[in-house]
Formats: structure tokens, C-alpha cells, sequence
């Protein structure tokens, strides 16, 4: 079974770093994939480039997966996180690797994957939250690490399942109905650009119905007003 990956990133305006906060790693033979998601009050609070921790677990994943030879997830996210120690930040991360014609997913917060078969979800990661709007994060001052409180997923893949992964920005401004929408009308080779356009083009949008909108909503609608 073949693997055709495209990946395109789009920081949101006003960044402090132009490249945005965000990291992704895709193997030479592109059987292995992640996407970190660096939080940025990093840099909003102390100053901090909220991108080189991000960038530093991808650098791990990619020397853990290329050169130690790990090939469980969740072992490739720990072993970065262990070398991203000295750099200030938190991230989340979400790392997948394609081994026959089965993914085999790790997940830490609300990065996440979607595989969709005949314009159906097949399988979706968990988002992980302490809270709404706070997910679970490695880095500085969290107790969480991959070990722990990673989430493991294996899927069996058939030929013509797309595989969508990416941070919470654009599972935030995109329905899975949305998605389905953009996939029909590309290519493999432009889906990631054509889906984070569609993504960014809607984030800027305020009367945009979003995802994320709903559910803030709810999170309102059940606060005791008491």
C-alpha cells in the first residue's frame, strides 16, 4: 500500500515568530508523520519563541524514528519529549506511523487524526482536555508526558482512506462534513494546502459557525449561573 502525504502550514497573523508556533515532521519514506502544536502564550507571558519546543519535538521524533530506529508512537513522542527538556515550552502531539496497511497512532491533547473511508469517519483521536479549551500539554511545569498519558490507536487502512491530520486549528474551524467537502474537489498532492486555506479563510471569519463556536457554547450554556 502506497502513502501520498501533503502538508501545508498557515501561521495566523500577528505571530511573533512568521513561521507560527507549529511543527510537523514527515519521514523520508513517509511512513512516519506528526504534527506539534507549540502554545503561545509562551511568548504573550515570558517572551519565549513558543515554536523552538515544537521544532525540538519534531528534531526528536525524527532522530528517534531515523537514526534509534523506534517505531511505536507513543516511544517516538517520549523520546523527544526527554530531548526537548532544556528548551522552554509546552506543545501538544499527535505522531502516526504507517507500518504495512496498518496506522498506528499516538496522540498527547488535541492535535489530532481523522481517517475517513467513502466520505465516512472511520476513526478519530480522542481530544484530550483537562478542560475546555485547556488541553493536555507536555513541556515545562506539566507533569503529563507521552508514557503516561498518551493515547495509543492502530487502524486498519484500505486503499483510497484519507488520513487528515493536524493541530485543533482546523478540526476548530472545520465540520468533518466541511472536510469531506474540500477532499472531494483536490488532489492528494494539494489536499493539506486546499484544507488549511479553507481553514484559515473561515478562521476569519467572525459570524463563522465553528466547531470550536458550538462548543464554547455548550461550555456556557452549562456553567451554574447561580
Amino acid at each position: 500500500m502506497n502513502m501520498l502525504i501533503s502538508t501545508h502550514q498557515i501561521p495566523c497573523p500577528g505571530k511573533s515568530n512568521p513561521l507560527g508556533e507549529d511543527s510537523f515532521y514527515v519521514s523520508p519514506k513517509k511512513d512516519c508523520f506528526g504534527v506539534f502544536d507549540g502554545v503561545g502564550g509562551w511568548n504573550k507571558e515570558y517572551g519565549v519563541d513558543a515554536r523552538a519546543y515544537s521544532n525540538k519535538l519534531s528534531e526528536g521524533v525524527k532522530i528517534a524514528f531515523e537514526e534509534k530506529k523506534i517505531r511505536d508512537p507513543i516511544e517516538l513522542c517520549h523520546y523527544a519529549w526527554e530531548g526537548a527538556k532544556e528548551i522552554p515550552g509546552t506543545s501538544t502531539a499527535v505522531v502516526a506511523y504507517f507500518e504495512g496497511s496498518k496506522l498506528k497512532i499516538g496522540n498527547v491533547g488535541d492535535s489530532g487524526t481523522l481517517i475517513l473511508r467513502k466520505d465516512k469517519t472511520l476513526f478519530r483521536t480522542r481530544e484530550q482536555q483537562v478542560e475546555f479549551n485547556m488541553p493536555y500539554q507536555i513541556g515545562t511545569g506539566s507533569d503529563l508526558t507521552p508514557k503516561t498519558h498518551g493515547e495509543s490507536s492502530e487502524v486498519p487502512l484500505q486503499h483510497g482512506d484519507w488520513i487528515v491530520m493536524s493541530s485543533d486549528g482546523l478540526f476548530d474551524n472545520l465540520e468533518v462534513a466541511d472536510i469531506v467537502k474540500v477532499l472531494k474537489k483536490t488532489t492528494p498532492d494539494n489536499a493539506a494546502k486546499d484544507l488549511a486555506e479553507k481553514t484559515f479563510k473561515l478562521s476569519q471569519d467572525k459570524h463563522h459557525h465553528s466547531p470550536f463556536a458550538k462548543d464554547a457554547k455548550k461550555e456556557w450554556l452549562k456553567m451554574d449561573w447561580r
